[in-house]
């Protein structure tokens, strides 16, 4: 296996996690909640998500007071920019 098929491999596992979470997230949230405010409402969600990792990177602090991780960020703005995709693409 080279080390191109092994980063499709994870990268599959990873994407396919996602998939779950932001179903999960839709489920609890409903379907409203992130295009309530339109594209610019996921930029600044995201943004503060930026900050929140830039925060934990620069400290190295493994989580935030309220126990959001670096990997939890780094899949939040996964998830907020496949929403903005999402929306984007229904316009």
């Amino acid at each position: 296996m080279t080390d191109l098929d092994r980063f499709e491999m994870e990268l599959v596992t990873e994407f396919n996690e996602m998939v779950a979470l932001l179903l999960k997230k839709r489920a609890s949230y409903g379907p409203h909640n992130l295009v309530r405010f339109g594209a610019i409402g996921i930029v600044i969600r995201a943004s503060d998500k930026i900050d929140r990792l830039a925060n934990l990177v620069r400290t190295g602090d493994v989580a935030s007071a309220d126990g959001d991780t670096v990997e939890d960020a780094w899949r939040d703005l996964i998830g907020y920019a496949g929403h903005g995709e999402h929306l984007d693409a229904r316009l």
